[in-house]
């Protein structure tokens, strides 16, 4: 099964080469301080704000570079040995499993830092779980098309803007109705669920396009 081996590889990259993930948590780690430091009382919806945005600029991050290492170090194995949907599927569980793990160090970063009511508990982690999905499918797919060069930036834009805003958006209103005690909030998820079901099928389509092209 290659599956599980090429799951293996994305997790050893990342441990023999530490910096893009302590990247991360520095940045996690900084953003959370500055938000506490300048953000005094915070009402729920900012801090809901907040937190997403911060999110948001978190996923871009862990995203950015998910097949440079491919295209350079392993081209010959990932081109010839290896079916490209087959790869692509095991960077987005890779990565699904990473911005799932650092949404909820996030979660809890504010959570101590810029204390809410109705922050945590099983409901959040019912939300960051399709949440995730659909950011990791986004951002692997762009990452893709952005280790082709330069050239391609622009096919980028015009195409995770249309579903990155509305998921980010469907997000923070689910997430507000958690935080306010709204009964609503289940129902919330289905735009989430919708986006991640379009964000697959287009990947799914355009793979092969990108591949040829």
């Amino acid at each position: 099964m290659q599956f599980p081996q090429l799951i293996r590889k994305e997790i050893l990259a990342e441990w023999r080469n530490p910096s893009q993930l302590g990247g991360l948590l520095s940045f996690l780690a900084g953003v959370c301080f500055l938000c506490y430091f300048f953000s005094g009382d915070v009402h729920p919806a900012q801090w809901n704000l907040l937190f997403w945005i911060v999110y948001l600029f978190l996923s871009f991050f862990a995203s950015a570079r998910m097949y440079e290492e491919d295209n350079i170090r392993y081209r010959f194995y990932t081109s010839q040995l290896v079916r490209p949907l087959l790869l692509f599927a095991a960077k987005l569980a890779y990565l699904w499993g990473l911005l799932l793990l650092l949404s909820w160090v996030l979660l809890n970063l504010f959570s101590a830092l810029l204390p809410v009511p109705g922050t945590g508990g099983p409901g959040w982690l019912l939300l960051l779980v399709p949440v995730s999905a659909g950011f990791a499918c986004l951002g692997c797919f762009t990452s893709l098309l952005s280790s082709y060069g330069q050239s391609r930036q622009m096919l980028v834009i015009v195409i995770s803007l249309p579903l990155c805003f509305p998921l980010l958006g469907s997000a923070y209103a689910a997430s507000l109705e958690l935080l306010t005690g709204g009964e609503a909030w289940l129902a919330k998820l289905i735009p989430v669920l919708a986006i991640d079901l379009l964000t697959l099928a287009m990947a799914t389509i355009l793979l092969p396009l990108s591949w040829k092209g």
